[in-house]
């Protein structure tokens, strides 16, 4: 990997002369670079960028000309961002961050300043997403065709986000070189600006339907990237040079030492995966609504002591541990070598496959509980990797996927027909202990919100009858039941009884599940233009929607007597969830082929709900609501009455997810000190400024406002709000009714001698 790196490197930096030859090309290279770095970064990038100049000499085999080369560059090296008017320079110049450029051969036009390489170092890591987003597109429009771009990561979290960031701004990134490990701490990332003549291949076929396997043929047979006229290959000629060895070097060398009072030992990757939560993360928070219990046939699992409304807080929750997936293993065995009485006591209390009839006390993660044991709760004498492996395995979260759904990329609509999840790219993993102690549920009672890295909030995604099950999602929620259950066993260990799939497997035969999943598998391979492949997807989704209604219909004749029509409905909306990523795919082929607005305002109406009956207020809820609201807004305009009743529904989905947290934020008060019914007209005006912020298109704000701001709005939209998950909530009436007519099966410990002696016995 790192030999590969290096000679990409090698040849980004070479520029072809007219009719030079490789010798020639390779001795006449002419190059400008970028370093850049948080103004508070511990590293001196100047001396970082004299290494990495010495490093590209040393891969060019300047051997004598390589020292005068980098002593000319040298003198050009100076401190530069405020006089350049590009937006990736006005980026940089309102961050506050330290730049250096050092150019060799030429100097630069300030005004458009093109380089051919441009080295992040851990910047990325400190901005918000968006300005994320500004800094990757910024900087790619900033190199040369061809140019390479550098990321030097530090959170292990940020992966993803760089991924999906720089998959999104496809045609002109091309797909990520490599990532390789500098140090313990440090990755660097590589990424490349797409060729002249690539960019605009791709330009014309980023939306056709096997355009991407075409642009990957194209590309292998043309060598590591672009037409094979763009520029001459040359083997680099120090092949033995390691490109991440090197960087290591740099940074060792440039690294601003600690002061005297200072341990000056670095921390490692894995000593970083368990350090003490910042100050400024979020409190942790427990509602009081919450309560474990032992489930009759399901073990322990969290229900709720009261009524809890849509968008309710019910915990905020810091992570013990996140570290990459491959590593994980290793840090938690140093973390409980360390770790206090009550950390270890917190973790080993968790599920491992054995203990499911052992109830520990909640309080045991109360939070503040300080580090001293827990007098009700046993400690393992040593530790006992089988038995951390296992509690890794059935409770740990795939950090990377968390942070991915709260930023949802619309990707291309034939990537949501696949089954498989082919993501590359390092996977994170963390422990969150509370929100582990959540059960799995095909329609979840809760959505996840990240608010750091560190900490996850959890709302309650639909209205909860006291008694109900808390409940979380472990897998993907838009396939079949056979293929979720496939994928919960293999995963957890477990085959899902919840009640969506005890119906499904009840009323959709197993013989059209399958063959609905093969005609989706298949449409995903399809090689259309993109008109004909939102015909060939609006005829698959027709024929989905008449035999799933039909499912649902005689279900509902045979089990759902009694409930309310639009129970009914919902009922219909609910059976098509299982296969939710054909209209989705069919939403974005009607955008991409810019179908009439008619069609493409039913098929976002289809998504948004079918996805307000199977993950209510989620990222993808969110984003499929906003997209129906804009093609009603195309058609109709702010004064249409289907405009603002999709207004609403965004509103509504919004604060579901947020509404709660953004109001204890804008009152300076604790955690659940407030539900969205309560709120006041201070509240509530500012509840709609925060989310005409976050969402409103430019040019619509003063529209967004317009249809929101009154009090009769408000409670409109809590109406919207409390039909998410409607099918769900009735279901959870009637088994939390269920649960309490044989109360005597539900235990929860009284005393903390109940509690030993439960723990006592199901340890043994």
């Amino acid at each position: 990997m790192e030999t590969a790196l290096a000679t990409e490197l090698e040849l980004v930096l070479q520029q072809q002369q007219a009719g030079g030859t490789a010798s020639e090309v390779t001795g006449a290279a002419v190059w400008t670079a970028l370093v850049v770095t948080p103004q508070s970064a511990d590293i001196k990038a100047e001396h970082l960028l004299s290494h990495v100049l010495d490093v590209v000499d040393q891969l060019k085999g300047c051997a004598g000309g390589g020292a005068s080369a980098t002593s000319r560059a040298l003198e050009e090296c100076s401190s530069f961002v405020g006089k350049w008017r590009t937006p990736l320079g006005r980026l940089l110049e309102a961050s506050g961050s330290s730049c250096w450029r050092a150019s060799l051969g030429r100097r630069l036009d300030v005004q458009t300043c093109r380089f051919h390489l441009i080295l992040d170092l851990r910047f990325f890591d400190s901005l918000k997403v968006k300005d994320q987003e500004l800094f990757c597109s910024g900087a790619l429009e900033s190199l040369q065709p061809g140019g390479l771009l550098l990321f030097v990561s530090e959170e292990v979290a940020v992966y993803g986000t760089l991924k999906r960031t720089m998959r999104g701004l496809r045609p002109l990134a091309d797909s990520r070189l490599s990532a390789t490990s500098i140090d313990e701490q440090l990755t660097l990332h590589a990424y490349r600006r797409a060729s002249e003549n690539s960019d605009k291949s791709d330009e014309q076929d980023t939306f056709i339907p096997g355009a991407a396997s075409q642009r990957a043929a194209r590309r292998r047979t043309q060598g590591y990237g672009g037409p094979a006229d763009d520029r001459t290959f040359v083997e680099p000629a120090r092949t033995r040079i390691s490109l991440a060895d090197q960087l290591k070097a740099a940074m060792a060398a440039a690294r601003v030492q600690p002061q005297s009072s200072s341990t000056g030992q670095e921390e490692s990757r894995e000593s970083r995966a368990h350090a003490p939560i910042n100050e400024s993360e979020p409190a942790e928070w427990l509602s009081d609504a919450l309560e474990l219990v032992l489930l009759p046939g399901r073990g322990r699992g969290l229900i709720v002591n009261r009524e809890v409304a849509a968008g309710e807080l019910l915990m905020v929750s810091h992570a013990l541990f996140m570290a990459p997936a491959d590593v994980i293993q290793q840090c938690v065995v140093s973390w409980l070598l360390e770790g206090s009485p009550r950390c270890k006591q917190q973790f080993y209390a968790l599920f491992d496959g054995k203990n499911g009839n052992w109830l520990p006390p909640l309080s045991l993660w109360a939070p503040g509980a300080g580090s001293e044991a827990h007098p009700a709760v046993p400690l393992p004498n040593s530790l006992e990797p089988e038995r951390i492996y296992q509690i890794l395995a059935l409770n740990g979260f795939q950090a990377d996927k968390i942070e991915a759904a709260a930023e949802t990329d619309p990707g291309k609509s034939k990537q949501m027909l696949s089954t498989q999840d082919s993501e590359e790219g390092a996977q994170v993993s963390g422990l969150w202990p509370v929100p582990s102690l959540m059960n799995h549920a095909c329609i979840p009672s809760t959505v996840a919100v990240p608010l750091t890295r560190q900490t996850l909030a959890f709302v309650a995604a639909y209205d909860l009858p006291v008694g109900a099950e808390v409940t979380n999602r472990y897998c993907k929620l838009h396939m079949p039941c056979e293929l979720r259950r496939t994928e919960l066993l293999r995963q957890k260990q477990f085959k899902c009884l919840c009640r969506r799939c005890a119906v499904e497997s009840q009323g959709v035969p197993t013989e059209l599940a399958q063959r609905l999943a093969h005609a989706q598998e298949q449409a995903s391979n399809l090689d259309l233009q993109p008109s004909a492949f939102f015909e060939a997807l609006g005829e698959l989704s027709s024929v989905c929607t008449r035999e799933l209604h039909a499912c649902a219909d005689a279900w509902l004749a045979a089990e759902g007597k009694g409930q309310p029509r639009r129970a009914e409905t919902a009922t219909q909306d609910l059976f098509k969830g299982s296969f939710a990523s054909m209209f989705v795919a069919k939403a974005m082929a009607s955008e991409a082929c810019g179908a009439d607005l008619v069609k493409r305002e039913a098929a976002w109406r289809e998504v948004s709900r079918i996805l307000e009956q199977i993950e209510p207020c989620s990222p993808n809820h969110l984003y499929s609501v906003s997209c129906h609201y804009r093609t009603l807004h195309e058609s109709e305009g702010d004064s249409g009455a289907g405009t603002r009743d999709a207004l609403q529904k965004v509103f509504a989905t919004w604060l579901g997810r947020h509404g709660t947290l953004q109001g204890c934020r804008t009152s300076r008060r604790p955690w659940g000190g407030g539900h969205l019914s309560a709120f006041s007209a201070d509240e509530r005006a500012a509840a709609v400024r925060a989310f005409v912020s976050a969402m409103s298109p430019p040019g619509h704000v003063d529209g967004w406002i317009d249809g929101l701001d009154s009090s009769s709005d408000w409670m409109k939209v809590l109406d919207s709000l409390r039909s998410h998950g409607l099918v769900a909530s009735l279901w959870a009436k009637l088994e939390a009714k269920s649960a309490l007519d044989t109360s005597t099966d539900l235990q929860i410990p009284a005393t903390a001698d109940a509690v030993t002696e439960l723990s006592l016995d199901g340890m043994d």
